[in-house]
């Protein structure tokens, strides 16, 4: 059966696996999929001793769901081409993708010690060992993958592996955020992710300062002064907070009519009616 979503371990793979030995980054669709597998498997036909063409035909099982004869055609790929160290790296996915962390993990020591500077396969290590309830080892991995290749998704996670193993580790996953922000630039991802840790770990004022410097950037300003009233409530400023929500009532107001209809902003509105008293919701400047 076609798995309904593919983690992102799964496309990293094959997104390697395509670069590698040609497997259109489309082929997500369960009829491309099946076609592609005819194709392969009749390709295979012709050439039994390409060791290439069993580990794309491994592969796309494996995306199809079909673990079994996934495993098949890459130990037939091994067989075939020994040195061929893509086989672990495709294995050590199928695993995972299967539930099986331990199997997985010990086929991406495997394809690592072989390719130590590989980004993607430390990033599907890390994911890996996250599973395995290791998150310090985890985010050693996803910074070998940084070191690599710079994704926004990479910080994310080395981020989320140090915030679930100790609190104390907050601070240095928003550290690892900022990095990548400096990096990278201001991707409201790694902004986003960073404040919340920094909610989480109760550091209010940092969290002021950072939804102060996006409200600097920002066109749309109500959805952040209310984020900043929020953070208020929380470090016990109620009179602060109730001033802040009055400005996103104002940003709010000021929107036109069709963006005022959209989900978020009807729950926004909602929220900020809940907050306010009637006499705050008076126009005012910003």
């Amino acid at each position: 059966m076609l798995m309904a979503r593919k983690s992102p371990a799964v496309r990293v793979c094959f997104i390697v696996f395509a670069v590698v030995i040609g497997v259109p980054a489309a082929a997500n669709a369960h009829g491309d999929l099946h076609d592609q597998i005819e194709s392969t498997s009749q390709r295979i036909k012709e050439n039994p001793r390409d060791a290439g063409l069993y580990l794309r035909r491994g592969q796309l099982y494996s995306l199809h769901g079909e673990v079994e004869a996934a495993l098949a055609d890459f130990a037939q790929a091994s067989t075939l081409n020994p040195g061929l160290a893509l086989v672990e790296l495709c294995k050590g996915e199928t695993f995972y993708q299967s539930g099986k962390y331990a199997e997985a993990k010990q086929c991406l020591d495997r394809f690592l010690e072989a390719e130590p500077d590989h980004a993607n396969g430390h990033a599907v290590r890390a994911r890996t060992l996250v599973r395995l309830g290791n998150p310090m080892a985890a985010s050693e991995d996803f910074t070998k993958a940084i070191t690599g290749i710079a994704k926004p998704e990479f910080y994310i996670e080395r981020a989320q592996a140090l915030a679930s193993d100790k609190v104390q580790n907050i601070e240095k996953a928003v550290a690892g955020l900022d990095e990548g922000i400096r990096r990278m630039g201001p991707i409201f991802t790694l902004q986003y992710h960073a404040l919340e840790l920094e909610i989480k770990g109760k550091h209010f004022d940092q969290a002021l300062k950072r939804v102060d410097e996006i409200l600097t950037n920002s066109m749309r300003k109500e959805r952040w002064f209310a984020k900043r009233a929020e953070i208020l409530e929380l470090a016990g400023r109620p009179e602060e907070a109730r001033a802040d929500y009055a400005r996103a009532w104002q940003a709010f107001q000021r929107l036109p009519t069709g963006r005022k209809t959209e989900p978020a902003m009807i729950d926004l509105e909602a929220r900020l009616r809940k907050a306010l008293r009637p006499q705050d919701r008076t126009p005012k400047g910003i």
